[in-house]
């Protein structure tokens, strides 16, 4: 994946490389209490894109959490 690195804001743009089914990843992440922001909701076509918000995330939560959807992903693309 490549990511934008934030010159401000909340939030860090990812963009797979690899076709993903972000919309299954939504529902597994939701399953494990991280709610992401699949990116086809803010520019209206399929981007394979997350936009990962830490504006209410404590530091380690934040950690856990990308860790989790590494994981996450992996599972989703050995399918």
């Amino acid at each position: 994946a490549d990511w934008t690195v934030p010159q401000g804001g909340f939030y860090i743009w990812l963009r797979f490389k690899r076709p993903l089914p972000v919309d299954k990843l939504f529902q597994l992440a939701l399953d494990k209490n991280i709610l992401l922001n699949p990116g086809n909701i803010y520019d209206f076509y399929d981007n394979n894109a997350l936009r990962l918000s830490y504006a209410y995330a404590e530091p380690e939560d934040f950690s856990k959490a990308v860790r989790t959807l590494g994981q996450l992903v992996e599972s989703c693309l050995k399918k």
